[in-house]
């Protein structure tokens, strides 16, 4: 089950504008199968800090430009004994400047508590070559501390086995 399964976080980022949390362009020749997202924080904890936040899901198709201000991350397998594997393209985390262009779909949408934070667990979403799958937040009415992963599955494009 594991087989090309990873994961690419942050921890500890101060969130104070709508921006996207992660993006990720899938590579030549290759399928992303995203299995969940949980995003969480620890700066808000009480009654008059509650709020919802919505935390958008989406594959964005044709030719986007991405987003900037943020961080580069590599993924990291989850099966040690992929650990020598060839790094996959990088993804973004904390993107202060959104992604743009392109046609956008939709695939899950929610306002979450910041209190509870957000969580996806529901069907695998695939993105082809050339998508990019985007994972966006409003903004606060607030400076949040955040925390967040994805783990994700990849696939060769001519078996689309996963």
């Amino acid at each position: 089950m594991s087989s090309n399964v990873y994961v690419v976080s942050f921890s500890g980022v101060a969130v104070t504008a709508l921006h996207d949390l992660f993006e990720h362009v899938v590579p030549t020749g290759k399928l992303t199968r995203l299995l969940g997202c949980r995003v969480s924080q620890v700066s808000d904890s009480g009654d008059a800090e509650a709020e919802h936040i919505e935390f958008k899901i989406e594959r964005v198709i044709g030719s986007p430009t991405s987003g900037s201000g943020g961080t580069t991350f590599v993924p990291i397998p989850v099966d040690a004994r992929q650990l020598d594997s060839t790094a996959l393209t990088a993804w973004e985390v904390n993107n202060t400047t959104q992604n743009s262009g392109g046609t956008r779909q939709v695939l899950d949408v929610v306002a979450a508590s910041v209190e509870i934070g957000y969580t996806y667990k529901g069907e695998s979403l695939v993105f082809g070559a050339g998508h990019s799958l985007v994972i966006s937040m409003s903004a606060p009415s607030d400076s949040l501390t955040l925390s967040g992963v994805c783990k994700f599955q990849v696939a060769n494009e001519n078996t689309a086995a996963f």
